[in-house]
């Protein structure tokens, strides 16, 4: 029969595994764990800063539970043990294999489980969100929209801010891309977007606040489901703000990324329209 302490083992790494997009078990002496971790960093851009590591030979007398644990649920006792979404994908040599293999798909799971910042090629994602844009009358109306349908067919620049009304989403990044739509538009951009973690009701009050109603479409990603699948979602609740939305600038061409900058945190840099056109070569026309 199976311990106790075998069973409480299981139950904490099934918790553990289940509760992020992606979670290694490694040990800091193993040089396959190295390589791992160094082709996880790579293929997932900003993102791996929200990999959970837990180094065995870090967690003192928990450790060999741990390993029982670990080969109870996935059938392996070496390391390292890669887990996306709750799933092993195995160790070093299979997540090689996988990239050698079936690089695209390995690259989908990733995006789909938020585990991975995307990045020039990848397609923009498929998702429910609310939109502010003008009347023809110049109020403001939200609108129910799936995302694929903004970036089709276009020429698309989408910026996306941690929270309406901060700050330097309002002194700063908004207006660099206000006072820069005539460049943009020269440059072949057809619409520009901006996006954050909030409500249709803040974005709606911000997109008149900030005078970018008429001019640029606020995306209400209320339940940061867009900017998980970007990999751009980030906690943010030390500062009492929950999950948000990275700083970034993406430009897309009929869905397909083209382009991507994404700020440090707390900085309002890389994604600024100005810093964009310094990047941006023209577009042609769909």
């Amino acid at each position: 029969a199976m311990s106790h302490d075998l069973r409480k083992s299981i139950a904490w790494v099934s918790r553990e595994v289940h509760a992020r997009p992606m979670v290694v078990f490694s040990k800091t002496t193993c040089p396959f764990c190295l390589e791992a971790k160094k082709i996880l960093e790579r293929e997932l851009g900003a993102a791996y800063a929200s990999v959970k590591i837990f180094e065995l030979d870090e967690m003192g007398s928990e450790a060999s539970g741990t390993s029982s644990a670990l080969l109870a649920l996935s059938g392996m006792a070496t390391v390292p043990n890669i887990f996306l979404k709750g799933e092993s994908i195995g160790g070093c040599s299979e997540l090689q294999g996988l990239l050698s293999e079936k690089p695209d798909l390995l690259r989908t799971r990733f995006l789909e489980a938020g585990a991975a910042t995307v990045r020039a090629g990848d397609k923009m994602p498929s998702i429910k969100l609310k939109i502010v844009e003008a009347t023809e009358a110049g109020a403001a109306a939200v609108r129910d929209v799936d995302s694929a349908e903004l970036f089709r067919g276009k020429n698309v620049v989408l910026f996306g801010v941690p929270a309406a009304f901060s700050p330097s989403c309002s002194d700063k990044h908004m207006p660099s891309y206000l006072n820069n739509m005539d460049q943009l538009k020269s440059k072949g951009v057809d619409e520009v977007y901006c996006m954050a973690v909030n409500d249709a009701f803040v974005m709606k009050a911000w997109a008149t606040q900030s005078k970018a109603l008429g001019k640029i479409t606020l995306i209400a990603d209320g339940n940061g489901e867009l900017a998980k699948r970007l990999g751009l979602l980030t906690d943010a609740s030390g500062g009492g703000m929950g999950m948000r939305s990275r700083r970034f600038a993406i430009v897309v061409r009929d869905e397909q990324v083209s382009h991507v900058a994404v700020d440090a945190p707390m900085k309002t840099h890389v994604s600024t329209a100005d810093a964009l056109l310094l990047h941006l070569a023209p577009l042609s026309k769909l």
